[in-house]
């Protein structure tokens, strides 16, 4: 039987390319499996592995939980079917078969490129890491002392909107700034976590347009991951920058639109949801209308410097908070707008998800 060879496949293509047929290859490494949401299935789990054939390496993604325990270090697998996706990953999904094979002799010199490459072993103190030259590959260990909400980024070259979550983590020499790219933005990671990350690749900033952000490490398109790892009790329990938000950045607000208010579930973990005919969708309560909250929710227009013109939504506890930081009345009713328009224009600290605004409070 001919395989299909891994540098006979587009290294990124521009959309999925659904690559039928069989491939042979060997497991050089092999994550643990990690949880991640599907937008399909909802929960779900996902195992990363480093597989080579005789001609190069790539990075894969096992989809199936049926396929795990068939995928291990040093072990030669055949899969059935792939997609080769536009970020250089191979998606081995639920479609796809995989089966143990012999073994796959990989050229010696092939392994030691990658050894060399991507698993050079050393584990790196923030300290060094944060000053190391761009593009370096490093593994560093430290516990998170930052972790922002899943969104999305547009890629400069390709105008590609890909996942995203910015995290920070600290050992005892320093912290640095962290930045997940696509399936790896989903991995299920908290602040206070400890956790190893695995071939990262040392990059400047966040966003070129943040001028000010500190280097970061950011995932690469494969050879990238993370273990999470028991307490590291000899990390410093200070660091001035623990709780600052990695994305908050300043904006002058110019425009705010109506204000709409609505009778809102007061059942604190349903977080102001919206009744429908006087019920919550989440908790299943009944309300009058004398007993139901209210919440709120209206639209601003914010600007950055040197940037285009954004609309944002904002809900009920962000204009209270946005009204406190401006020393107004935070009551929301028919006069709620008012006072915000009477500021106009001023300066923000905002933090956005998407289109909705996860912080703001007023500078001046």
């Amino acid at each position: 039987m001919d395989f299909i060879s891994l540098n006979t496949l587009p290294q990124n293509p521009e959309k999925d390319e659904f690559c039928n047929g069989f491939f042979k290859v060997c497991v050089l490494d092999c994550g643990k499996p990690q949880p991640y949401k599907s937008t399909k299935r909802g929960e779900a789990t996902m195992l990363q592995a480093t597989c080579a054939d005789i001609t190069k390496y790539d990075n894969f993604i096992f989809y199936a939980v049926d396929h795990f325990p068939l995928v291990k270090k040093n072990e030669s697998i055949i899969i059935k079917d792939v997609i080769k996706k536009p970020n250089g990953n191979i998606a081995v999904t639920v479609k796809s078969d995989v089966f143990v094979s012999s073994a796959l002799q990989v050229p010696q010199e092939l392994r030691e490129n990658y050894e060399r490459e991507t698993k050079s072993g050393k584990i790196w103190e923030v300290k060094d890491a944060a000053i190391s030259p761009q593009k370096t590959t490093i593994t560093v260990c430290g516990q998170v002392v930052a972790c922002n909400k899943i969104t999305t980024k547009r890629i400069r070259e390709t105008q590609e909107e890909v996942k995203f979550k910015r995290i920070k983590i600290k050992d005892n020499t320093g912290s640095i700034n962290v930045a997940l790219w696509r399936d790896m933005a989903e991995t299920e990671i908290a602040k206070g976590n400890c956790v190893k990350l695995l071939n990262f690749s040392r990059t400047s900033k966040f966003d070129h347009v943040l001028q000010s952000q500190k280097p970061v490490l950011g995932s690469k398109p494969t050879g990238s991951s993370i273990e999470f790892m028991p307490d590291i009790d000899d990390i410093s329990s200070t660091d001035d920058s623990e709780d600052e938000d990695l994305s908050k950045v300043t904006g002058q607000v110019l425009g705010v639109q109506s204000l709409y208010l609505y009778s809102c579930c007061i059942n604190p973990p349903c977080c102001k949801k919206k009744l429908q005919n006087n019920i919550c969708t989440t908790c299943n309560m009944h309300y009058t209308a004398a007993s139901a909250g209210s919440g709120a929710v209206c639209k601003i227009l914010l600007q950055r410097n040197g940037m285009n013109m954004q609309t944002y939504t904002m809900f009920t506890e962000l204009i209270q908070s946005l009204l406190s930081s401006m020393n107004c009345d935070t009551a929301l009713d028919s006069t709620t707008v008012s006072r915000i328009v009477n500021k106009i224009p001023f300066t923000v600290s905002y933090v956005a998800n998407g289109n909705k605004l996860a912080h703001i409070k007023y500078i001046s």
